[in-house]
């Protein structure tokens, strides 16, 4: 599976699905960094599962629609909102 199916997949789950297969889509040593619209952010493994489990708990019903999906090497981006 290339890099750009493997995020493809993983933004077509839902929260539980990622909560409980976690391991299999972040890699121990992750870091995620994300410009929101109250500043950058960065989080390491367990900051980015505690961020998914209260996104869950806040909206169980939250899904992606993925518009971008960009891939260069092994690196990949998307544009997703959430609906």
């Amino acid at each position: 599976m290339s890099s750009k199916e493997f995020v493809k997949n993983y933004y077509k789950t839902d929260f539980i699905y990622i909560l409980t297969h976690f391991n299999d889509f972040f890699h121990p040593d992750c870091l995620l960094h994300w410009n929101s619209s109250k500043g950058f952010h960065s989080l390491d493994h367990q900051g980015i599962f505690d961020f998914i489990k209260r996104l869950n708990a806040a909206f169980p019903e939250l899904r992606t629609e993925i518009s971008h999906v960009l891939q260069e090497d092994n690196y990949v981006t998307t544009r997703s909102p959430f609906t």
